[in-house]
């Protein structure tokens, strides 16, 4: 798997020698069959992040700003899509990306349904993610595991 979680569960016995006293597994427990301790790992490091601003400065309107997987395979993977609103001074961050190639997309802000009281992102309506990856202008930003981008300018086109 390139991209994505991966999750290992592994089960090992520790014996009654590795454990303090306190903690040792008695015939009692042995009987009753005690939980095995499991370890999850995770080896995917969510740390990514990206912060800019809008270039050039846009303040007719707010804007909503998307970030969209590159990759074909991809496009489905909700976990790979994030929006945010836009700062009054044209800022914008995204935290806790998974490393890959995304788009970033620009648009106005729907003055309809305040992006405050929206309850679900756009990109988990199938339709809204063809718009968005259809009206993306293709500029790629890739993420590589534990980066962070803070000064990233996203041209704007009036």
């Amino acid at each position: 798997m390139k991209h994505g979680l991966s999750v290992s569960i592994e089960a090992r016995n520790f014996g009654t020698k590795a454990l303090p006293q306190s903690h040792r597994v008695t015939e009692k427990m042995k009987r009753k069959r005690s939980p095995l301790l499991i370890f999850i790992v995770f080896p995917l490091c969510l740390c990514v992040s990206v912060s800019g601003s809008i270039s050039p400065a846009f303040t007719a309107s707010r804007l909503q700003i998307h970030l969209l997987p590159a990759e074909e395979s991809a496009k489905d993977d909700l976990l790979r899509y994030a929006e945010t609103l836009a700062g009054k001074n044209g800022s914008f961050k995204f935290k806790n990306l998974a490393p890959g190639k995304y788009w970033l997309l620009a648009r106005p802000a729907p003055e309809a349904d305040p992006i405050e009281t929206q309850s679900r992102p756009l990109a988990w309506d199938e339709g809204e993610r063809v718009k968005l990856r259809r009206d993306a202008k293709k500029v790629e930003i890739e993420l590589k595991s534990c980066q962070r981008i803070d000064d990233y300018a996203l041209k704007v086109n009036r």
